[in-house]
């Protein structure tokens, strides 16, 4: 049975039985690289661990995928995935000071456990990847 994605601007029917094979919604998927980099810069110059950030994703069966900082704390970013065998994508609607709400879209690549998250460039970004593995605890 396919299902058309509501509330997202994905027009085609975004998941099935497939979706399932590529995706585990009972699982965390924790952030480990950015631009296959598993250390950043803060602002202060500082060298930070990815994984220290404790940030990841989580995907749900009617096709809302959460971003989450700290463990499914108060700090998340609630979006849609379109994920089957023709296509794999996620967008969230993000606000930003200057700009107001904008939709951010992301490309995936989807290998055993892990995702590869390719942020599309736009206004707001130049585009960047991330990639996150799958938490089997």
């Amino acid at each position: 049975m396919n299902l058309i994605n509501k509330g997202s601007s994905f027009d085609d029917p975004c998941y099935d039985i497939s979706t399932y094979q590529l995706i585990d919604t009972t699982a965390v998927y924790n952030l480990t690289e950015i631009n296959g980099k598993p250390y950043l810069l803060n602002s202060r110059s500082d060298t930070v661990s990815i994984r220290s950030l404790k940030k990841g994703l989580k995907f749900y069966k009617d096709g809302r995928v959460v971003e989450f900082d700290n463990k499914l704390s108060e700090k998340t970013s609630e979006g849609t995935y379109c994920i089957n065998t023709k296509k794999a994508e996620m967008e969230f609607k993000l606000k930003h000071v200057q700009a107001g709400t904008f939709l951010s879209r992301e490309k995936l690549s989807i290998k055993n456990n892990t995702i590869v998250a390719e942020v599309l460039p736009s206004p707001q970004t130049k585009g960047y990847s991330k990639t996150y593995i799958k938490n089997n605890h």
